[in-house]
């Protein structure tokens, strides 16, 4: 059948459909509705650490009194997609509530997401915000009721627009943590 290269064209140009937004000096207002992605991108979940992973930067920070390291793993780019992981370490006494930090700002089904995340090109002049499944939610992992005991860690994802060929590293933008300079990218 000659209808299925289409459909494989049509189905693989939403796919690589990511959000990217200039970087400007002012303070950025909420980004407007991005382009959507398939459906057949898995959203990604947060989950307990079980092991040590990489680290490309790393910081310490607070939230309400409790100590946070918040990490950088991965930043990683193919033709389709970036995808960036990061991990959040409770160094507190008590359980850690990482919902109220890391979403907020977003009204209806992205309230409880990482949507505030995003990467800086700072080599093209961009901001990359993350891509927005075929219904127009965050392809980012969901903040559900689960606390991050002291001493655990939770690891966190989010899907980009791909990095262009010849970006050897970008700004990662985490809530909490601030912006992570010159993390490199593997392809």
């Amino acid at each position: 059948m000659k209808t299925r290269p289409v459909v494989v064209a049509v189905l693989a140009s939403i796919v690589l459909t990511g959000c990217v937004v200039p970087i400007t000096r002012d303070v950025p207002s909420p980004p407007a509705p991005q382009p959507a992605i398939s459906d057949a991108v898995p959203t990604p979940l947060p989950t307990v650490v079980p092991s040590a992973l990489p680290v490309l930067a790393a910081r310490e920070t607070s939230h309400e009194g409790t100590p946070l390291d918040v990490a950088v793993n991965s930043l990683h780019t193919t033709a389709g997609s970036t995808t960036l992981n990061f991990t959040i370490t409770n160094r507190g006494g008590k359980p850690w509530k990482h919902w109220d930090a890391m979403s907020g700002g977003f009204e209806g089904r992205d309230n409880m997401t990482i949507k505030r995340v995003f990467l800086l090109d700072t080599k093209n002049g961009r901001r990359l915000l993350p891509a927005q499944d075929s219904e127009g939610g965050c392809v980012c992992s969901k903040l559900g009721g689960e606390e991050i005991s002291p001493e655990q860690s939770m690891v966190f994802s989010a899907v980009f627009a791909p990095l262009p060929a010849g970006v050897g590293t970008a700004a990662v933008h985490i809530p909490l943590a601030g912006t992570f300079d010159e993390v490199p990218v593997s392809r």
